[in-house]
């Protein structure tokens, strides 16, 4: 007896090729089977076996994995039948499913089986493994009671199954619904769910989308979207369905079936960090604007105007009571609709209807919610307008300088609800911002102040540094005595302030500027120049001290102590970089910029104190002639790239190449990236150069085309600094505007490290280019520590391992254990694994037994120049 409905192996979505622990309940249903089912890979060796099919043969699991089917001890008796399985075997391997009797010898006994050989395919349609299945039809007995039990392990499986299970046929009619599927449209049975049309639970805007899913499946294709539907109570949800096609016996699709989970909590979280994230850029500018600005006018429109464009509110706007008690708009930004010419009033004798929140947070120094306009009585006289114009909720923030209420900042949101408890706390920290620049501005000598000091650490800032330096040099010409200046930073200032946030690192900054004044004894000779960096003066030096020694010695250690925020604790590190007046500098410009330039060097070696040498000069000024040469070399068309070929590791077959920049220098050759790439990302020429090369990758597929050669996936690398770039996307997206399709066969590697470095901005514009057409696989991965829930959020399709794991791997366990993790790790989200550094027989050999997809390295090719790589494709060389 056959089910009416049976889903073909084929339409199963792809898995790892290792043997990976699937779950106690999976073995245990497998287990429990009466049929006796094998897995095997394409060349007939087996993969896994069942409880049924071991102990007929009184065998172990480990007696007959890895070696091949027909020499297990099944087939020992007849070499006929072992030709028969062989040929079963490599048509199923082929696509096609093999049905049979096979009469075997099981303990001394012949048995009769109904054998099926079927393949498996990945979500892409390729055969990755093949299912021998058997059930003893000696008795003539069996076939109805394996039948009957594969169809209820099936129905227990779906039925208890926590996410959406359902079967949608051809026509688009509901013909299946597990439980938690029902549950989630709200629906007390199967029959009143389908008693209305599936696309009514979906929400209009969504349902061309979910058709064209519908029409894709029954194609033949797998596919996934994200979509809302509305329950039958009226709950609304987002869900994430992965669809798959239902296939008869002849492989043809008759159905739908799709998995679906409720993603509805995951999609408003997301919403609020992007929220909170879109807050935290407009504190970053408010604060920038704080810094530059000069004018009370420009503070309140750039305030507003960069709260619309950054923050994504639909309307800001500036009110300020004036010196009779009257309130008033003085500057704005966005759409208003009018509303803004009903906001001024007296403050002592408005109500809260004339008034609404802004008079409330006037009135008692505190922000004024509101975060439904259609429920609350405050806004009753403009209710309508605003709800008219789209904006569900506001916030009125009132603005403080010298103690005194002076205004409010007013903001209005298109979402209800948006002002929760961490977006105020935010908020009110960027308001605080904007009162105490206001107290500056608000009085004519808060003017010079900005202009010389530091508004965060009330310390000097780099102009009067150099003013007061200069001062010092010229006393200490006169005297014969020496003077240093030592210019310090905080090492690993930005991992303590993306830990804390932005106040938690104002803090910290506070907290050095007065542990630098105290130990100095006195602000006169202490600076913050620029971000984490200060500076610090030594006066009147003994032209015979050693000042290294002296500064080493001097007791900078002691502004070290952990930094205490909340529960939180953290080491604090300066570096220092120290110049000496006169030998290293005549003057202070000259005395500062060495300075920095001992810091960097020293920063880069690892060392706590470094004294300025006049080969660090040098060294910057080589660095200086290298960038121009290297722009000179852009310009001259002297940047080729060479192209290394990556390897199938089942066909043996070239599947795709890395394209790899190079110099070809008049004076030196050939010169390779890493003597040039880190000063690219430094000066920032990896933008130009960076575009060049995908431009130029692209151009030389087309040329590879036009030879007739089937071209494979080109993959290119991703700078960092092209990635922190917010029109990058838009250049990508023009460069493959002028070569339609190409964004197919184009990928882009990033470095894992780059990705953690600034994750939500990266995950965001990977988003964007995946959108574009593009792959995107993460190189060296497993040297920077992503976290597991991190990477389930990339956008990838492919995982690169580092080579320092390949190459170890023979003798080192622990690295071999790393790649068979990852390898396990990648498969399970669906992703290629591609093995860079792949030099030897014996790591190829190993990287097969672990299942790895692809292949890169030395022991197939080198990198080629386009010519050689050309012929490489021509000739059609294969993995031995």
């Amino acid at each position: 007896m056959k089910p009416a409905l049976a889903l073909e192996p084929s339409s199963a979505p792809s898995a790892p090729q290792e043997p990976v622990d699937a779950g106690a309940g999976l073995r245990a249903v497998l287990d429990s089977m009466f049929v006796f089912v094998g897995v095997l890979a394409l060349d007939g060796t087996v993969v896994e076996a069942n409880r049924a099919a071991l102990e007929s043969g009184g065998l172990r699991l480990e007696d007959v994995v890895g070696k091949p089917f027909v020499e297990t001890a099944y087939f020992a008796h007849s070499a006929e039948l072992r030709a028969r399985i062989r040929g079963a075997i490599a048509a199923a391997a082929a696509g096609q499913s093999v049905r049979g009797d096979f009469t075997i010898e099981l303990l001394g006994r012949q048995r009769t089986f109904d054998g099926v050989f079927s393949p498996v395919r990945d979500a892409g349609g390729a055969i990755v493994q093949v299912v021998a299945s058997g059930v003893d039809v000696t008795d003539g007995k069996n076939v109805e009671i394996s039948a009957q039990q594969s169809e209820r392990m099936l129905r227990l499986i779906i039925d208890t199954e926590p996410e959406c299970v359902k079967v949608v046929t051809p026509e688009g009619r509901l013909q299946h619904m597990n439980p938690a599927g029902l549950a989630m449209l709200e629906a007390d049975s199967l029959e009143q769910a389908q008693a209305r049309n599936l696309m009514e639970f979906i929400v209009p805007e969504h349902r061309q989308a979910f058709a064209d899913l519908h029409r894709r499946v029954m194609a033949g294709n797998s596919g996934s979207l994200e979509f809302e539907v509305t329950g039958l109570r009226g709950t609304p949800r987002w869900l994430e369905t992965r669809a798959v096609p239902l296939r008869d016996e002849k492989g043809a699709a008759i159905a739908l079936l799709g998995l679906a989970r409720d993603v509805t909590s995951r999609r408003a979280q997301q919403a609020h960090i992007e929220s909170l994230s879109r807050t935290r850029r407009l504190m970053s500018r408010i604060n920038a604007l704080i810094v530059r600005t000069r004018s009370r006018a420009e503070l309140f429109q750039e305030t507003c105007r960069i709260a619309v464009e950054e923050g994504g509110f639909g309307l800001a706007w500036v009110g300020l009571v004036n010196k009779h008690g009257e309130f008033g708009p003085v500057a704005a930004s966005g759409q208003d609709g009018g509303h803004l010419a009903t906001m001024s009033f007296a403050v002592d004798k408005a109500d809260a209807g004339a008034g609404g929140p802004s008079v409330q947070a006037l009135r008692s120094g505190r922000a004024a919610v509101c975060n439904n306009l259609a429920t609350d009585s405050r806004a009753v006289t403009w209710r309508d307008a605003l709800l008219g114009l789209g904006y569900c909720s506001f916030v009125a923030q009132p603005l403080v300088a010298g103690g005194k209420v002076i205004g409010c900042l007013n903001l209005y949101a298109h979402v209800a609800g948006f002002f929760d408890d961490e977006e105020m706390l935010l908020l009110d920290e960027m308001a605080k911002d904007i009162g105490y620049a206001l107290e500056f501005i608000l009085k004519d000598e808060a003017l010079d102040t900005l202009a010389l000091y530091d508004p965060l650490t009330r310390l000097p800032n780099r102009h009067l540094l150099l003013q007061r330096l200069q001062g010092y040099l010229e006393t200490a010409r006169g005297s014969g005595l020496r003077c240093a200046l030592l210019m310090m930073d905080v090492e690993r200032f930005k991992a303590i302030n993306d830990a804390v946030s932005h106040a938690g690192g104002d803090e910290l900054l506070k907290v050095i500027g007065e542990r630098l004044k105290f130990h100095a004894g006195s602000a006169m000779d202490i600076a913050r120049v620029a971000g984490d960096r200060f500076a610090a003066v030594i006066r009147d030096l003994d032209p015979a001290a050693n000042v290294e020694d002296l500064v080493q010695r001097g007791g900078w250690d002691r502004l070290d102590p952990p930094f205490q925020h909340g529960e939180q604790e953290f080491a604090v590190t300066l570096k220092v970089g120290i110049a000496v007046f006169p030998a290293d500098g005549a003057d202070a410009e000259a005395l500062l910029r060495n300075a920095e330039l001992a810091l960097k060097d020293g920063k880069a070696l690892g060392r706590r104190y470094t004294r300025y040498t006049h080969e660090m000069s040098e060294v910057a000024r080589r660095k200086l002639h290298l960038e121009q040469r290297l722009r000179h070399a852009l310009d001259r068309d002297e940047l080729v790239l060479h192209y290394q070929p990556k390897v199938d590791l089942r066909s043996g077959r070239i599947c795709g190449a890395e394209a790899l920049l190079r110099w070809q220098s008049g004076d030196q050759g050939l010169v390779m990236p890493n003597s040039i790439i880190p000063l690219m990302e430094e000066t920032g020429l990896i933008r130009e150069v960076g575009l060049w090369a995908l431009q130029r990758a692209l151009r030389q597929r087309e040329e590879w085309q036009q030879q007739g050669l089937d071209v494979p996936r080109i993959g290119v690398n991703v700078s960092a600094v092209q990635l922190r770039e917010k029109s990058f996307a838009e250049s990508v997206r023009a460069l493959l505007a002028a070569s339609p399709g190409a964004g197919a066969a184009l990928e882009l590697e990033v470095t894992e490290s780059m990705m953690i470095a600034d994750p939500e901005d990266n995950v965001a514009m990977l988003r964007t280019l995946r959108e574009l057409g593009l792959s995107i696989s993460i190189d060296d991965f497993g040297t920077g520590y992503s976290s597991l829930s991190y990477l389930t959020r990339l956008p990838l399709n492919a995982v690169k391992i580092d080579r320092s794991f390949i190459v170890a791997m023979g003798s080192s366990p622990e690295s071999a254990s790393v790649v068979s993790a990852i390898i396990a790790l990648a498969h399970s989200l669906n992703l290629r694994v591609v093995a860079e550094g792949v030099d030897a027989e014996e790591q190829l050999r190993d990287l097969r037994l672990l299942r790895c997809d692809e292949m890169q390295g030395f022991l197939f090719s080198k990198p080629l120049p386009a010519d050689a790589f050309a012929s490489l494709l021509r000739g059609g060389r294969t993995l031995a």
